[in-house]
């Protein structure tokens, strides 16, 4: 009778314990999702790894625009993810337009039935929240890229694990030599595991990691929101068992007792060698198990952006052309919206923080992700699909020991390559050649602005402080601007684009401001009126 009161207590307890635990649970998921941004970042090496296991089937966002427009503080900045498969997959999304056409139509579908039951969001958050995040795990190379995780002579840990059981045969006999080689086997396996589980330890974590993934899908499928799914995980069910074998690095009494089992009889490198036999075998239900998983979750991380943001779906045309209405840029807590329309190369003139570069990093961005994600941060956003190319400022990260000269005629050569393959490219270009002398400058950065003109297959958007290119270019090119303002001694930028072309000469008029020596502000408002009304110094 005892005995029995005591098991309900712990009955009770522990149901008590689990819906505390539970409520706690849903508490901080909904806490969470009522934040702009999601806190904690991943490092690039764990969420870029499926993007580098992953074949390439579509034209990426190369490094040079992907440190030009910031990219990776965009990704932070949009990323709220459970799952380590769905950071690794908005990653992924990113870095890739898919020319012919991103297939968004099912994933703007699911993004439908998500917000409209907040029921269904309920349910599938808490699962996307227990199988986490691990960063480092790699998890998708067990399903695209097994070869990559097989560990080396895996047959003899199988055998030294099973040596133990074996040497008890030898008891038929002799009891005390079957006893010694027992012992003998045990402390063989001891060494081998101690020795060796640094160095596999994280494959072990990794994989316990994979199987949870495909666990947690097994959970999601219950809920009857995708009937492929159930046929593909029949296929793995085997793995299910083996969820609680491998070390988990939990310090519980029961993983402190299974640790001195695994380590007697390398159940660890058992175990892994019996499930990748199984993943190898049934890597197709695999990998779609972790991509299903990947998208639910990069779902929720867009529904979440969507929910915080002024956004819209964009629409694709057939023509090149570049369209939007109050556009913005996500980075900017207080941002000053611009709406632009253009079907030819664009050149833009201004001065210094007038506004030119983040127009630029703006529309770039936008096109990008309206590509990849379906979304573009602006009022209304309109073009044909293209490969997207930047050559602003050059990242140090990117110099790799050459000059900057150097580092630039890479970056923009890089862009003419593309384009006389023939690929539709709308292209971005800051300030160009600025790593050289004035003369060499304007007369290469000329010579490059009408190549780039006369190609059909290629939109251009210039920004430059030269006025010079701009004779040089026009008509060519549609002329607009961004101005300042001198009011109260002090220089106002709108930030707002104006189409039309204009001298602006706001580093004159900071001269005066700046009480500069009269005869300066004198000689160097001469030499430019004298450089305008001939076009020589």
């Amino acid at each position: 009778m005892k005995i029995t009161i005591i098991v309900v207590i712990f009955l009770l307890l522990s149901l008590i314990v689990n819906i505390v635990l539970h409520r706690n649970k849903r508490r901080r998921i909904k806490e969470s999702w009522a934040h702009k941004h999601q806190y904690g970042q991943e490092p690039l090496s764990s969420v870029s790894s499926y993007w580098h296991n992953k074949k390439r089937t579509a034209q990426i966002v190369d490094d040079y625009t992907w440190h030009d427009l910031n990219l990776d503080e965009v990704y932070e900045r949009i990323k709220f993810t459970y799952t380590s498969p769905g950071s690794e997959k908005l990653y992924a999304l990113l870095r890739e337009i898919h020319l012919e056409g991103e297939p968004h139509q099912q994933r703007e579908a699911f993004l439908k039935k998500l917000s409209a039951s907040p029921a269904l969001q309920e349910k599938l958050q808490p699962i996307l929240y227990d199988i986490g995040k691990r960063n480092g795990t790699n998890s998708s190379a067990y399903m695209l890229a097994i070869e990559d995780k097989q560990i080396p002579q895996q047959w003899l840990y199988t055998l030294c694990s099973v040596l133990p059981f074996l040497s008890l045969a030898c008891a038929f006999y002799s009891i005390k030599i079957a006893i010694f080689l027992f012992f003998g086997c045990i402390i063989l396996n001891t060494l081998i595991y101690t020795s060796k589980k640094d160095a596999y330890e994280r494959e072990f974590f990794s994989l316990l990691y994979a199987i949870s993934i495909i666990y947690g899908a097994k959970r999601i499928a219950k809920l009857n929101i995708n009937d492929e799914l159930v046929p593909h995980l029949k296929k793995l069910k085997p793995l299910y068992k083996y969820r609680y074998l491998i070390s988990n690095n939990k310090e519980t009494p029961f993983e402190i007792v299974m640790d001195y089992f695994r380590t007697f009889f390398l159940v660890d490198f058992f175990i892994y060698r019996r499930i990748m036999k199984h993943l190898k075998n049934q890597q197709e239900a695999a990998a779609y198990v972790w991509e299903w998983i990947a998208e639910i979750d990069v779902c929720f991380s867009i529904l979440h952006m969507r929910t915080h943001y002024t956004y819209s779906i964009p629409t694709f045309t057939d023509d090149l052309i570049v369209t939007c209405e109050e556009m913005y840029h996500p980075l900017l807590e207080k941002p000053v919206k611009n709406t632009f329309s253009t079907a030819g190369d664009v050149l833009i003139t201004g001065s210094n923080a007038s506004g030119k570069s983040t127009f630029m990093k703006s529309l770039a961005l936008n096109c990008i992700l309206a590509q990849t994600i379906n979304t573009a941060f602006a009022d209304s956003f309109q073009m044909k699909r293209t490969a997207i190319f930047t050559s602003f400022a050059i990242n140090d990260s990117l110099l790799q020991g050459e000059s900057y000269f150097i580092a630039e005629m890479n970056s923009l050569k890089r862009m003419l390559e593309t384009i006389e393959k023939g690929i539709l490219c709308i292209t971005f270009i800051d300030e160009i050649l600025k790593g050289t002398n004035t003369i060499e400058r304007i007369s290469a950065s000329a010579a490059i602005l009408t190549w780039l003109a006369a190609q059909k297959n290629n939109l251009t958007f210039v920004a430059s402080h030269d006025i010079e290119l701009y004779q040089i270019c026009e008509g060519m090119y549609e002329g607009y601007y961004f101005e300042g303002v001198i009011e109260h001694n002090e220089i106002r930028f709108t930030y707002l684009i104006q189409k039309g072309d204009t001298y602006v000469k706001n580093a004159l008029a900071l001269l005066k401001l700046k009480e500069f020596p009269a005869t300066i502000v004198q000689q160097a408002e001469q030499l430019s009126n004298n450089y305008v009304a001939t076009g020589r110094w």
